[in-house]
């Protein structure tokens, strides 16, 4: 229901809102106004992801820090609109419940079905190669993943709730297909990169490789080089494990394209080392030389 109302929220001006969802979508976006349409959503979506009930939601929202920091530096009153979402939701559960869960629970039903017979078998598999690929030592913890009709983009998302537990959220509105595995093991991918502690991973070298280079905190290359990577060893982890035909995410969507010149750089570098042509640390290095050598 949350996420139904994020995904309405941020669709484009014209585009009709169910009449039941008008006073939780107007609620989300004012929000919004603080957000954006794009993620950036981590401290309300956790309140949700967190909690069996809107009554606990209500709870931990209540102890939202006011005024509240926006990554520009500008104070908001956030509290406010996130309880007056939540009393929007709670107006709204019992017709949800009774006129749209069916069939959305069925939809859902129905793709963790072909989940587990499709995308499971193999998933432990998939993941000791990520792990042994990425430098990653397992880190012997279990991240759920909750599956949603529709979400706000970019559609799946990976947070740690309070306590330090992970929790992945992914849409599931374009089918079960190799696209979605994808979508899961680059959450995963996530998820292991922010709970590993080994110095001598494949994100943490080529984070420190820019930074010796003085590239800083809020320069792209910073956020695109150890991302993309996970798009491409992601996308080389399906065509292994269940479709050796499987098109990269990235290069069904627009991500390749945006994060260029970096894309094409890793896709022929980490490519030749998956295939044994190259070892780790000169792949890295490569990668990092040649991505500061190209025009930012």
């Amino acid at each position: 229901m949350y996420y139904l109302v994020r995904y309405r929220a941020a669709a484009p001006p014209g585009v009709a809102i169910e009449p039941e969802l008008g006073e939780a979508v107007t609620a989300a976006r004012e929000i919004q106004e603080f957000f954006g349409t794009f993620g950036g959503w981590g401290l309300v979506d956790t309140l949700f992801i967190g909690a069996d009930r809107l009554a606990d939601v209500r709870a931990a929202a209540a102890t939202v820090e006011d005024p509240f920091e926006l990554r520009d530096g500008r104070l908001v009153d956030l509290r406010t609109p996130v309880l007056e979402l939540v009393a929007t939701l709670e107006r709204l559960e019992p017709v949800f419940v009774e006129r749209l869960w069916p069939e959305r629970r069925a939809a859902l039903d129905a793709a963790m079905q072909q989940l587990e017979q499709r995308f499971l078998p193999a998933h432990r598999q998939a993941l000791a190669f990520m792990l042994q690929s990425l430098g990653i030592a397992d880190p012997e913890l279990e991240a759920p993943v909750f599956l949603v009709q529709e979400a706000n983009p970019p559609g799946a998302f990976t947070f740690y709730l309070s306590g330090g537990a992970p929790a992945c959220v992914v849409r599931i509105d374009e089918g079960v297909n190799t696209q979605l595995f994808e979508t899961i093991l680059h959450e995963t991918t996530h998820v292991l990169d922010m709970a590993s502690d080994d110095d001598a991973s494949v994100f943490v070298t080529l984070r420190e490789k820019l930074e010796s280079h003085g590239i800083e905190a809020r320069d792209r290359r910073m956020q695109d080089v150890p991302h993309t990577l996970m798009f491409v060893q992601a996308g080389e982890t399906v065509r292994r494990f269940y479709d050796p035909q499987h098109v990269d995410y990235g290069a069904t969507t627009t991500l390749y394209a945006r994060s260029e010149p970096v894309a094409s750089i890793e896709l022929e570098i980490w490519h030749e080392h998956l295939a044994g042509k190259l070892g780790r640390d000169e792949a890295l290095a490569r990668i990092v030389d040649r991505v500061l050598a190209a025009k930012p």
